[in-house]
């Protein structure tokens, strides 16, 4: 997973994923909510990933991931 953000242009979320040791279970788990704006954004706080651009940026990347 580290390495597929790395390649996605989401470098600032390397070192917090291998840090928490997110794996795949937790990208498709954010995927699956990304449609409610409202949970999304919370699992994101509850995981550490900043607000803002890295949050709309992996939220796109996810789509692309899995969509």
């Amino acid at each position: 997973m580290v390495a597929w953000l790395e390649c996605e242009g989401l470098g600032a979320l390397c070192s917090m994923a291998k840090e928490q040791r997110f794996n795949g279970g937790i990208l498709l788990a954010l995927y699956d909510v990304r449609m409610d704006a409202a949970t999304f954004k919370s699992d994101c706080m509850d995981l550490g990933i900043p607000v803002g651009v890295v949050q709309i940026t992996l939220k796109g990347k996810l789509v692309a991931l899995f969509g």
